[in-house]
């Protein structure tokens, strides 16, 4: 362990091997050890990274820091790039090394943006991608050694199964990433005639075809979702518990590293605080961050939110909300304070099954599917819905904020959405569907209840 424990924890964090057992120990005694190492190419590696050597190292740096730079090599260089710099006893070239590992991963970053900017623009072309069960977008040239972690962005920012193929010539390459529930293994398994190959397990796989067959393989994917999922399972945030204000202690805090290090199958425990009320909300980082205080059974906490930007999030002064958060110890400047990071949030008293019913609903109308007539009142907004979502849309850029704000007013998901989309037809509103926000126009007065897509929705409703 003494020798090896630092290469062995990288090697189990990175490959994303279940932190628990006999893998939880090699990890926990390699992460000391990574303190003390004695390779000089690794010394440089974690330095490169941005680790200081008075920093104690855990399993999310190496995460989300050492292993990218290493993997880098194998995607856009060589693995053996890597395994040099780990044998490496010049100490000239080692410094060199290591910023050609970090110079490959910035190369990475940046494929990685420029694939998700031409997933946008497509989205923009067609926005009924997102709209699928599973996403599946298509493109020329992409590196293959990328697209899966775009398939997981992707997957984190909407909540669906993604898969991403890129056409290489006569044969393209796939990945996919999913969520609990849908079955990659299992699709794939039963499409395997459009595929040359395929592997993988429930929620990651890839897979090579010809070319040629794309457009078949994407109509048997969404033929496959409806058929068997005519209800698609949903990606999950569970908390551990719920807590009160008087168990929120730094003692109980300071208690949670006895659990570490946290990764695969042991993940950062989650907790519910119930009943919140926002005191105040504050843009970080020019707004690209947000960061709130809370009135938590009387007492004040402060919430960091890395998930959304200060314009999407749609919370204010004296909202009442749920939170889910991760909890951890800050230091600074001598003094110490509990800091919660936000995984999740909601208005007190959110029904989320209606939510989930109401986007599917609204999905299944964008995809001309059938829905009960009986659902037109619950869809289709009456001038007095048509004001409360115009008055949302005044507030915030966000569809996200917006659908907020709409819900505290009674409207439910389907129906804020289906008045955005009259919105646009009648040129009140531009949505970025990509980026779910869209931009209020300057527009005279418009007849909604007229327009051709409230129209052609009564007539689809028997309305």
């Amino acid at each position: 362990m003494e020798q090896w424990g630092d290469l062995c924890a990288i090697g189990t964090v990175g490959d994303i091997v279940p932190l628990v057992g006999e893998n939880r120990t090699l990890v926990k005694r390699g992460l000391e050890n990574l303190q003390l190492t004695e390779n000089r190419g690794l010394y440089a590696l974690l330095r490169k990274s941005g680790i200081s050597e008075d920093k104690e190292v855990s399993s999310v740096d190496l995460a989300f820091t050492v292993c990218p730079r290493i993997n880098a090599a194998g995607r856009f260089g060589h693995p053996k790039e890597a395994a040099e710099l780990f044998l490496c006893e010049n100490d000239t070239m080692i410094p060199v090394m290591a910023e050609r590992l970090s110079m490959l991963n910035t190369q990475r970053k940046q494929a990685e943006e420029e694939i998700l900017k031409e997933i946008a623009q497509a989205v923009e072309n067609d926005p009924l991608l997102l709209k699928k069960r599973v996403i599946t977008v298509c493109g020329k040239g992409w590196s293959h050694g990328v697209i899966g972690i775009v398939a997981s962005r992707l997957l984190n920012r909407y909540g669906k199964p993604v898969l991403i193929i890129t056409d290489e010539g006569g044969t393209s390459r796939g990945s996919a990433r999913s969520v609990e529930g849908f079955s990659l293994f299992r699709m794939l398994t039963e499409l395997s005639d459009c595929l040359t190959k395929f592997g993988g397990h429930t929620k990651a796989a890839g897979f090579s075809l010809d070319t040629d067959r794309t457009e078949e393989f994407v109509r048997a994917v969404d033929a496959y979702a409806a058929k068997n999922f005519p209800e698609m399972p949903v990606d999950t945030c569970t908390a551990e518990m719920k807590l009160t204000a008087a168990e929120l202690t730094e003692e109980n805090v300071e208690s949670l590293s006895y659990f570490q290090p946290f990764g695969e199958a042991n993940p950062e425990p989650i907790f519910m605080l119930e009943n919140c009320r926002i005191k105040s909300v504050r843009s970080l980082s020019d707004g690209k961050y947000v960061s709130f205080s809370i009135d938590f059974q009387g007492r004040e906490f402060k919430v960091v939110n890395f998930r959304s930007t200060y314009d999407a999030f749609g919370y204010k002064a004296e909202d009442k909300t749920d939170l889910l958060v991760t909890a951890e110890i800050n230091e600074y400047n001598g003094s110490r304070s509990i800091s919660l990071r936000l995984a999740d949030i909601r208005y007190s008293g959110f029904e989320q099954d209606r939510f989930f019913a109401a986007q599917r609903t609204y999905e299944k109308l964008c995809l001309g599917e059938e829905i009960p007539a009986s659902l037109a009142r619950r869809v289709i907004p009456d001038r007095e819905a048509q004001k409360a979502v115009y008055d949302a849309v005044k507030a915030t850029g966000s569809i996200a904020a917006a659908a907020d704000i709409a819900y505290s007013k009674g409207i439910n998901y389907c129906m804020f959405r289906v008045t955005l989309d009259a919105f646009e037809d009648t040129g009140l509103i531009k949505i970025n569907h990509s980026q779910g926000s869209f931009t209020l126009l300057e527009s005279g007065k418009v007849d909604l209840d007229n327009c051709p897509y409230m129209t052609d929705l009564r007539k689809r409703l028997g309305q």
